[in-house]
């Protein structure tokens, strides 16, 4: 949906006596959440769950994960703040960050059965194969998908504490 303005202000360049009408875009919060256990298939496809599906656009981005031995899916609006917050502190270490992500970003369409598509590149870069079992959170405003394996072997113990967690989120 768009809105329309009017802007008070005027850019250089823009006489002062002239309307200057500016297109203000919507943007969509998205709510990921849930897990669960898929498979890579044999043509690199995956399914993505039904509940978070529903919260994604036709397209997403498939990029290695902020953990390593994990991938990231971010909806295009995710992706966007995530820029703009790393354009904001252009340091070194962020500028390589900012590389690193962008450059081993690719853009996938959700097919109509709720696929995308996984490249070959990614998946070298966190060791899945097609037939490959893996373990898909939704993470707020992201996915993670962990080889089943590696998932199971850091997490499958850990108790979480989530009094701790929303003590330390203020709430």
């Amino acid at each position: 949906m768009d809105v329309c303005g009017k802007l008070e202000a005027f850019p250089i360049g823009i006489p002062k006596n002239h309307d200057v009408e500016i297109n203000f875009k919507e943007v969509k919060s998205v709510l990921l959440t849930g897990s669960g256990e898929y498979i890579i298939d044999s043509k690199k496809r995956m399914a993505l769950p039904k509940e978070m599906r529903l919260e994604l656009g036709e397209h997403v981005y498939v990029s290695p994960g902020f953990e390593k031995g994990s991938l990231a899916i971010f909806p295009p609006e995710t992706l966007e703040e995530l820029r703009d917050n790393l354009k904001k502190q252009m340091f070194t270490n962020t500028l390589d960050a900012h590389r690193k992500l962008f450059s081993s970003s690719k853009r996938v369409q959700i097919d109509t059965q709720g696929r995308i598509l996984i490249s070959q590149e990614i998946l070298d870069i966190v060791k899945l194969n097609p037939e490959d079992k893996v373990k898909v959170l939704g993470c707020g405003d992201y996915i993670e998908i962990w080889p089943l394996e590696i998932y199971n072997a850091r997490y499958a113990d850990e108790e979480v504490d989530l009094r701790e967690i929303f003590r330390s989120a203020g709430l």
